[in-house]
């Protein structure tokens, strides 16, 4: 199966075919061919609704942004990203036994103090800020 969509968020109708077919007592290789969505893909959106009680009926009561988050599959709406200061960085990577991994733990440490469930992933911002880092040298 092509993975052109991996990532995204089905739409809500096919969402709803899942769960649908899922509670007529398909299996879910056959949910899978008949919504054209991977096995793993079914079987975690079943597992969701199964966690949250939410059956197709419900569903059906519920709008698009509703079900997504009552699912915990809505969009990240407003991930703020922490720009970093790469001059002390740099200026810290000069003393003796000083690493950029050393420096990257130390920042992951202050850095989980401050961030919540909705936050960028640490390894995301590594490369990234890595990649800068070797730019200023």
């Amino acid at each position: 199966m092509p993975k052109k969509h991996q990532g995204k968020l089905l739409s809500m109708e096919k969402f709803r075919e899942i769960i649908r077919l899922h509670d007529l007592g398909y299996n879910q290789t056959q949910i899978a061919r008949s919504c054209a969505v991977a096995r793993s893909t079914v079987q975690d959106y079943i597992r969701r609704a199964t966690a949250k009680g939410l059956s197709y009926e419900e569903l059906q009561g519920l709008s698009d942004s509703e079900a997504h988050q009552r699912l915990g599959k809505q969009r990240a709406s407003s991930v703020s990203k922490t720009e970093i200061e790469f001059a002390p960085v740099y200026r810290e990577l000069t003393r003796k036994g000083v690493t950029l991994a050393l420096l990257w733990q130390e920042g992951l440490s202050a850095y989980a103090k401050l961030i919540t469930n909705s936050s960028p992933k640490p390894a995301n911002i590594f490369s990234t800020s890595a990649t800068r880092l070797s730019q200023l040298s």
